[in-house]
């Protein structure tokens, strides 16, 4: 499997995920959201990111709004853990969460994977799937998240 299947599996995921948090919004669903995000944007960063990152600088321009978009999100999780399910600004807030995920799950399928495309060969894009997953493994949360 080509790592770009792998990330574009994860991302089927996290879009179910809200599926069923419009369906029946709850805690515990955002914090499934992030923790498959979490070790997916690592692996990412770590991987594939850091290797097309090198080869231009517009690819280097991707990967840091690509990253900017993660500290985005980041950023928004915990905004939304400092809240109550009850709060009225709870499921406005992960409508913003989920409409930002949103469009980086496009910007990485629709732009990102054709630059990946462009530095991998088909064989390397299904190798690296396993440095991939290997970083998703090795991802430990902070002391921050895991509380």
């Amino acid at each position: 499997m080509k790592v770009t299947d792998r990330i574009k599996q994860e991302h089927d995921e996290v879009t179910k995920l809200f599926e069923q948090f419009e369906k029946r919004p709850t805690m515990k669903l955002v914090k499934q959201i992030k923790e498959v995000l979490d070790p997916h944007h690592y692996a990412e960063e770590e991987t594939v990111f850091a290797d097309v990152a090198k080869k231009s600088e517009q690819k280097a321009e991707l990967v840091r709004n690509l990253k900017a978009e993660h500290e985005a999100i980041d950023l928004l999780f915990e905004d939304i853990f400092l809240m109550k399910v009850s709060d009225e600004m709870f499921e406005p807030k992960v409508y913003v969460l989920h409409e930002v995920i949103d469009h980086h799950l496009k910007e990485e399928e629709e732009v990102f994977f054709k630059h990946a495309e462009e530095v991998y060969s088909d064989a390397k894009l299904s190798s690296v799937t396993k440095d991939f997953d290997q970083a998703k493994s090795a991802y430990t949360p902070s002391k921050d998240e895991a509380n």
